[in-house]
Order: C-alpha cells, then sequence, then structure tokens
C-alpha cells in the first residue's frame, strides 16, 4: 500500500489549509512490517520517528490492518504532541484491548479453521480490494 491515506487527495489538504495545520503523508513517516499471525492476532512492528512499536499486538488480521494501525498511531502521538500525553505503553494496550474495548467484528476474522470460514465487512471498493488481496496472500486448502 504506497499511495496516501486519504479517502480523498483533495479533502484532507483542503481541511489542513482551512485550519492552518500541517498535513501528514503517513506514508513518509512510517514503515511497518508484519511478522506473524497467531489465532486472531497479528503481530507487527510500526516505526515512526517518535517510536518504535516492535512485536505490536493487534487483534486484527491482515497486511492492511497494519497499515490502518499506523495511520492511528500517528494520529495518536499527534494528539499526544499537542494536546494531552498518550505513552507508547497506552498505545500498545490500547491495540491489544482493541477488541474487547470496542466489540469491533468482521473484519477479516477468521470463524472456522475446517473448512476455513473468513468474515469480513468491506463494504467499499477499497476494502473488497483489501479483503481480496488478503486472501491471495494466505494458501488455503
Amino acid at each position: 500500500m504506497s499511495r496516501p491515506c486519504a479517502i480523498r487527495a483533495c479533502v484532507p489538504n483542503y481541511i489542513s489549509k482551512q485550519r492552518k495545520s500541517p498535513l501528514i503523508d503517513v506514508n513518509r513517516v512510517t514503515s511497518v512490517k508484519s511478522l506473524v499471525e497467531v489465532g486472531q492476532t497479528q503481530i507487527c512492528t510500526i516505526n515512526t520517528r517518535r517510536c518504535s512499536y516492535r512485536n505490536l499486538r493487534l487483534p486484527l488480521l491482515g497486511d492492511f490492518q497494519a497499515h490502518n494501525a499506523r495511520v492511528a498511531i500517528v494520529a495518536l502521538e499527534q494528539l499526544s504532541a499537542k494536546v494531552f500525553k498518550i505513552s507508547p505503553i497506552s498505545i500498545r494496550k490500547g491495540f491489544r484491548g482493541l477488541r474487547r474495548l470496542t466489540g469491533i467484528r468482521g473484519r477479516f476474522e477468521s470463524l472456522q479453521s475446517d473448512p476455513m470460514i473468513i468474515l469480513d465487512v468491506g463494504h467499499n471498493p477499497d476494502g473488497i480490494s483489501a479483503v481480496v488481496a488478503e486472501l491471495q496472500r494466505h494458501r488455503y486448502r
């Protein structure tokens, strides 16, 4: 995923100019590496200019979820620098408890392993494309 994280290219830039705030290209200030999936947890490393989140546990599977997490982390780091302090430890705890704290379900969720049944609530072209790419990345019997 090398394109900027934005719904529409003009909207974030417009909002940024309107509010006189910087526009952050997450692709330039972060990197992400998926390491391993264990059950319903993905363990990855996300590096930002502020911190390296090694072995970050995300209770959401799929490479696209790790990329979404880096956007959230950059936003949290910006809030931490300007509004209130959020420690890297708190960010880790928040991601670890994501499913429990939010009740989020249906994001490339494995419901059964034999036969494999995956549930995803992708509801737009980008979401469906991400699910298809993730299915192609895995080898299913």
